[in-house]
C-alpha cells in the first residue's frame, strides 16, 4: 500500500474505530470472491440443464 493509502485507513481507524473499519475491510474482500462464486454456480447451472 502506498502511504497515502495507508494514512487514509489509520485516519479512519481512529474516527470510527477498528472494529468497523476490519467488517468493512473484509465484507469488500469477501464480495469478490463470492461474486466468483456465483459465476461459477451459474455456469455449472448451464452445463446442468445441457446435460438433461
Amino acid at each position: 500500500m502506498g502511504d497515502l493509502v495507508m494514512t487514509e485507513w489509520m485516519q479512519m481507524v481512529n474516527q470510527f474505530g477498528f472494529p468497523l473499519i476490519l467488517s468493512i475491510y473484509l465484507l469488500l474482500r469477501y464480495e469478490k470472491k463470492i461474486e466468483r462464486i456465483e459465476k461459477v454456480m451459474d455456469r455449472l447451472e448451464d452445463e446442468w440443464k445441457e446435460v438433461k
